[in-house]
């Protein structure tokens, strides 16, 4: 049987050396594999063929852990992040079997787990409580960590990383450290940003110059440093910027920080324009009001909270789970043909708007 699919991992032809990255599309060839199941889980065996020097290749999936495994013309490259899943899942393992045999220990590794939680939910708030005052949230290093550990727990793969993203050096290092730690970086969404809530005439140029430097250089420096890691290893890629609705109309007090997402969203065009020959997408998100830790003091008032509504044609405000699926969107296969595009996500709120 004859299917079009992606290749769910990135591999190294045997017979000439060419890498094949995650994500490239395949005409493949289908079979069951004979005499072989999981838990009565049928397993397939997929045939490629190098796009390089057309030799075949081929791998079949493994139920039991929810992987393929290459059997034959290609070689897996190497994925460190899977040493550290297997070193993880051993200690589970062991550290359940103790607890079978030591009622004490059980109950011992519940109270850390506990304890855990309650310090990573409590860092969670503190953060929220900063972000609630308009403060500038710096995360360290502690905290990214025990979140990308979270995630990890929760069977995603993450790892935790300082940086100033207005630094070239810095961020050209961590993408290049990621890329090692993962096995692979194939999608960037640069989404750091600040904003200010003064009327113009009052802005200090420092507070104007720190909101420009984030929003805007530190989007371009995060996007041209993936960039550059993308086409010196010949593989597609999708960069994903945050941008606004006041990135396409402007607001009261809010100078620098519409200055910043228009800049946003021609930056996003122009970046797609320059990739587009090396099959890099870049895209932005547009969000209009979402109900979060930062604007919950505004849903506190109820008279604020009804005019915010109503601004917007659905008469309600999004939740960042609405943000997530549209970055999602354009980060999948779905939005193949979609580069350059501001996708905003507001409610209607700007579909009334002349510009």
């Amino acid at each position: 049987m004859k299917v079009r699919m992606m290749l769910p991992m990135s591999v190294r032809c045997n017979t000439c050396g060419n890498f094949m990255y995650k994500g490239t599309k395949f005409n493949t060839r289908m079979e069951d594999v004979k005499g072989e199941s999981y838990l009565g889980i049928k397993i397939f065996r997929f045939y490629y063929k190098c796009t390089n020097c057309g030799s075949e290749f081929c791998m079949k999936t493994d139920p039991k852990t929810t992987d393929y495994i290459v059997e034959a013309g290609a070689t897996r490259n190497y994925e460190p992040w899977r040493d550290k899943e297997q070193a993880k899942e051993d200690a589970k393992s062991k550290r359940e079997e103790e607890d079978k045999v030591n009622a004490m220990n059980a109950l011992e590794n519940r109270s850390i787990d506990s304890k855990r939680v309650l310090d990573i939910l409590s860092a969670l708030d503190e953060m929220k409580s900063l972000k609630a005052r308009h403060e500038v949230v710096n995360l360290d290093l502690a905290l990214a960590e025990r979140l990308a550990n979270e995630i990890e727990e929760k069977g995603g793969r993450a790892v935790g990383y300082e940086l100033d993203v207005t630094n070239q050096e810095q961020t050209d290092a961590i993408v290049n450290q990621a890329a090692t730690d993962l096995g692979s970086i194939d999608i960037i969404f640069c989404n750091a940003g600040i904003r200010e809530i003064q009327p113009a005439h009052q802005l200090p140029l420092d507070e104007r110059k720190s909101v420009i430097e984030v929003n805007v250089t530190g989007v371009f420096v995060s996007a041209q440093s993936f960039a550059k890691h993308c086409i010196s290893e010949s593989k597609p890629g999708v960069i994903i910027n945050t941008a606004s609705t006041l990135g396409v109309m402007g607001s009261t007090s809010r100078c620098a920080y519409s200055t910043s997402k228009h800049a946003v969203v021609g930056m996003t065009k122009s970046l797609a324009m320059d990739l587009a020959p090396h099959n890099i997408r870049v895209n932005a998100v547009g969000p209009g009001v979402i109900r979060t830790p930062l604007t919950e003091p505004y849903f506190q008032d109820a008279e604020m909270a009804k005019k915010i509504n109503d601004i917007h044609a659905m008469k309600r405000t999004g939740v960042p789970s609405e943000i997530a699926s549209a970055v999602l969107f354009l980060a999948s296969d779905d939005a193949s043909f979609c580069t350059g595009h501001n996708l905003v996500v507001d409610g209607g709120w700007t579909a009334g708007k002349s510009f």
